[in-house]
């Protein structure tokens, strides 16, 4: 069982690990409280295409063969003739058409049109997402894949996407067919969906918030160390797994290694009904230590950061004159809380 972080938070912990803190404000997320994902989300996308309409709908150069009455970019001789077109006054065309029917405007209107057909979203969410649809009358239906995601470029024109993108892709990710025909039901995408698990959300969350929130520390993230062996041959060197840390922080003085965890209970419990650090846990921090560089300036310590929602842990301990800390974040308290508590790790 996962443990269970309010909606809230998890919208906030994605639009961090997304570099869109700022977009928050789409959404008043206080008066959200006890609403669902899929509501939420539906909400977000409406909202976030009220603003998208604002500025427009982008619009791109797409190429174009038709058969018409006059001419217009460069004829298609071969197919005028083997279609036989001039006996009826035509011609076919080949021409660039510059409108809103590209690949970023179809995969929002299909994922609106996915919405639509959800189960347990709400009638008002429903009906906004109707009107929505009818705006994008121009834009063609495509059968929404993932593959369509990766076909989206964004530039300095149309980067405003880059939000509704993700949220489509969120949508995208948490539905599955219903019983009903044509009809889809919302599932938890961390529970899912690779790309969305619990545990890498956590993760990009923590790194980028401190990327974000505190300017005293440099962040760097999945750095590779060595494993510092005196001499290994070629074909035993291919067998030695990466050793790569979530994230270091680092400034003259000090350098932080913190490897966050994501369990249903962060703290183990043996036979004895004692409870302990997760073993595998203290070895991986430790070897991460004793093959990380310092300078003669630097402090290094490690932390294992564990999320959680009823527990609170905070242990200190000293090896080879380092610092070693394992602590937890509470996830279900309110947002300016596990700030706080962020802040409050590293300081």
């Amino acid at each position: 069982m996962p443990i269970n972080i309010p909606v809230k938070n998890i919208y906030i912990m994605f639009l961090y690990a997304w570099r869109k803190h700022l977009e928050g404000t789409i959404v008043n997320i206080d008066a959200e409280e006890h609403t669902d994902l899929q509501n939420l989300s539906a909400k977000i996308l409406n909202n976030g295409l009220n603003r998208l309409f604002k500025k427009g709908l982008t619009r791109d150069y797409r190429s174009k063969t038709e058969d018409i009455k006059s001419v217009k970019g460069k004829i298609n001789f071969n197919s005028t003739i083997k279609k036989n077109l001039l006996m009826n006054g035509k011609v076919s065309c080949e021409f660039d058409e510059f409108d809103e029917d590209n690949i970023q405007n179809q995969i929002i209107k299909a994922t609106i049109s996915k919405l639509i057909k959800t189960n347990n979203i709400d009638q008002e969410n429903k009906n906004n997402l109707i009107r929505q649809k009818i705006r994008f009358s121009g834009v063609s239906d495509i059968r929404l894949q993932s593959s369509h995601f990766s076909r989206v470029r964004l530039h300095s024109n149309n980067s405003f996407y880059d939000f509704l993108l993700r949220i489509c892709r969120l949508i995208f990710s948490s539905l599955v067919p219903s019983e009903e025909l044509g009809r889809f039901n919302f599932r938890d995408p961390l529970d899912y969906d690779t790309d969305y698990k619990r545990s890498k959300l956590f993760e990009e969350f923590v790194s980028e918030f401190y990327k974000i929130e505190q300017d005293e520390l440099r962040v760097e993230r999945s750095k590779i160390l060595s494993w510092g062996f005196d001499e290994i041959t070629e074909d035993s060197l291919e067998l030695v797994p990466i050793m790569k840390t979530d994230m270091i922080l680092s400034n003259q003085t000090r350098k932080i290694i913190i490897d966050t965890k994501y369990y249903e209970h962060p703290l183990s419990t043996n036979n004895f009904q004692q409870r302990k650090i997760h073993q595998n846990n203290l070895y991986q921090i430790f070897s991460y230590m004793k093959n990380t560089g310092i300078t003669e300036n630097q402090n290094l310590e490690g932390i294992l950061l564990y999320a959680a929602v009823d527990e609170d842990f905070d242990h200190q301990y000293r090896k080879d004159g380092n610092k070693i800390s394992v602590k937890s974040i509470n996830l279900n308290q309110d947002f300016e809380g596990i700030k706080t508590d962020l802040k409050r790790v590293i300081a």
